[in-house]
């Protein structure tokens, strides 16, 4: 639990931090695959810089912002 805190914590200070490096946190819906993270990244015209130790985090780079609704208009299974 501690560390789910503190995972969101840090999550909040960077997207907080307005810095415009083209690099975002993605956190995918529990229980959802490392592919389907990805694919939900590239459905929104990004792509992958890392990878977090949950299959349903990753960190996405794009020139261009990704955003919500964007991921949920062109996401999987869309």
């Amino acid at each position: 639990m501690l560390m789910l805190a503190g995972l969101v914590g840090l999550a909040a200070a960077w997207i907080m931090s307005g810095s415009g490096s083209g690099r975002y946190l993605v956190i995918a819906p529990w229980g959802a695959s490392r592919a389907d993270a990805i694919n939900l990244v590239r459905a929104a015209d990004g792509g992958l810089v890392g990878m977090g130790r949950l299959s349903n985090i990753i960190i996405a780079g794009s020139t261009r912002r990704i955003s919500r609704r964007r991921c949920a208009r062109r996401g999987p299974g869309a």
